[in-house]
């Protein structure tokens, strides 16, 4: 039993922590998406909210980078969807957008979101760093 226990531990620090990101702004995306595998993570990323919640349930990501105005589904139909089932409930999520009045960022947070930061207050950096913190103490 320690044998095959310390083989899982060893394979399990081997993989990539990962993150989806859900966001439509294509740039926004491709600039995330690069930080982010530049600081070592396995990034997958989607333009479509529906798209997002499959890949979520596929894929199970560590953590997922959400933003609210999407095409076909927004940010907190999808946050609410995540939260709701009992396969995804536990990924935690920072929604990314553009929305920074009170009453969105109460709605997100509410919803169940981690964090709620507003595009135009954080750099690509801020982002990576709140990654970071949210992962390390999860």
């Amino acid at each position: 039993m320690k044998n095959k226990r310390s083989i899982q531990n060893s394979t399990s620090k081997n993989q990539k922590t990962k993150i989806l990101i859900i966001e439509d702004e294509t740039a926004q995306a491709y600039a995330l998406e690069a930080k982010l595998s530049i600081e070592g993570f396995e990034v997958r990323g989607t333009t479509s909210g529906k798209t997002g919640l499959s890949l979520a349930e596929k894929i199970k990501p560590d953590l997922i980078l959400l933003d609210i105005v999407l095409p076909d589904i927004d940010g907190f139909e999808i946050l609410k969807e995540l939260k709701e089932d009992r396969e995804t409930a536990d990924i935690p999520v920072i929604i990314i957008s553009q929305m920074g009045q009170k009453e969105n960022i109460d709605q997100g947070m509410k919803l169940g979101a981690e964090d709620y930061l507003v595009k135009s207050e954080v750099n690509l950096d801020k982002i990576v760093a709140r990654v970071k913190q949210l992962l390390h103490h999860k």
